[in-house]
């Protein structure tokens, strides 16, 4: 296909469908019916691929990746890769220096219990299936886009093929996606998404707590026409549960003695408690670079944030209120912003939770040390 050979041409409708022979509507209706996304959606996934693979193997420049795989504005790229891969491109490129993805091929192998969203409503079950000769990690995840975008609504995660249960959800459509990866293979590998087998089935329609439609999906090799996986599946389930765990692991229990433990288990970091993966409806991107990343912070009256990491950051408040934060070794402090402030906020790792009667609004700077 020429998309895939040529991901960074600004290719149009009408030169596509020149390609194929065919005219603009009529190859639009007929690449949906194969594919079952618009091409300008395939090709900007395709783009995104690319430069996830750049990220991971290339020393380039974020910038120059930028401009390699076909934007000409490094604030859209910025937005539109972590919309899709669920991490920006400096983080995606920070775990793999710092070893995390190792840490997390060895987190995915211990069957944790499935991430159950907050929100609990339907729940429902459905079949993987495999060839025989599979032997590996299968990840089920439910999205609400047919290419898998960001974080899954609730995702499984099996050794086997066979039965697997999702949710609960909120009411809505969703699509199932089954990626099955090789466990012997080399974590980069895995988070490239080079050598699996997929497969989707759906829409499934979530309404009044039951679901309908197709759930069973049938793992196969890739083709041509599949649009790309470009969400860094496992990484981004090993992240929900990580944080999980972080808040149960240093929840303080009265009466008990502290002891030095030890764990094959990888401490949570800062790069797992990123808010923009925990927390992408409250943390919004605006820009990125090698220095700082600055964002749109809001949080609703009662909303709370799991346990995140912050790095040293510049904070604007456009309104007043209160937040309370919760520190790992369980102590609380309550905050109080007022409107047109100008803070300095050192590094730190906390849940955060809005306690006052008006929207939490900042502009947040945070440096990279």
């Amino acid at each position: 296909m020429a998309m895939r050979e040529r991901p960074s041409h600004p290719f149009s409708l009408q030169e596509l469908a020149d390609i194929a022979i065919m005219s603009s509507s009529h190859f639009d209706r007929v690449f949906r019916d194969i594919v079952g996304v618009p091409p300008r959606q395939f090709l900007s996934a395709l783009r995104l691929e690319a430069a996830k693979h750049l990220l991971l193997t290339t020393p380039l420049n974020v910038i120059d990746i930028c401009y390699e795989v076909g934007y000409d504005s490094l604030g859209t790229f910025t937005t539109r890769f972590t919309d899709f891969v669920g991490v920006p491109p400096t983080s995606l490129r920070q775990m793999r220096k710092s070893g995390a993805l190792s840490a997390i091929a060895s987190r995915i192998d211990q069957q944790l219990p499935s991430y159950k969203p907050a929100q609990r409503k339907a729940e429902f079950t459905g079949a993987v299936n495999a060839p025989e000769t599979f032997s590996g990690l299968i990840f089920v995840g439910l999205f609400e886009s047919p290419i898998p975008k960001t974080q899954p609504v609730a995702c499984d995660l099996r050794t086997v093929a066979g039965q697997y249960r999702i949710g609960p959800v909120p009411d809505g459509q969703y699509y199932v996606m089954a990626v099955a990866f090789d466990k012997t293979e080399d974590p980069l590998t895995t988070l490239l998404a080079a050598k699996t087998l997929r497969g989707k089935s759906g829409p499934v329609v979530v309404q009044n707590g039951a679901a309908s439609g197709p759930t069973d999906v049938t793992l196969r090799e890739g083709r041509l026409t599949d649009p790309p996986i470009v969400v860094a599946l496992p990484l981004l389930l090993a992240q929900r549960r990580t944080a999980d765990e972080a808040r149960i692991k240093h929840k303080p229990e009265p009466f008990t003695e502290r002891t030095n433990m030890s764990s094959t288990t990888p401490a949570p970091t800062a790069a797992t408690l990123d808010p923009l993966v925990l927390a992408p409806e409250n943390y919004k991107l605006l820009l990125e670079n090698d220095q700082v990343r600055v964002f749109d912070v809001r949080i609703r009256p009662g909303e709370k944030l799991r346990l995140h990491s912050n790095g040293p950051s510049v904070i604007y408040v456009f309104n007043d209120g209160r937040l309370q934060h919760t520190y790992q070794d369980g102590t609380t402090v309550v905050k109080t912003a007022v409107s047109g402030s100008l803070i300095w906020d050192e590094a730190e790792t906390h849940e955060t939770t809005n306690v006052g009667e008006t929207d939490i609004h900042s502009l947040k700077i945070e440096l990279k040390v």
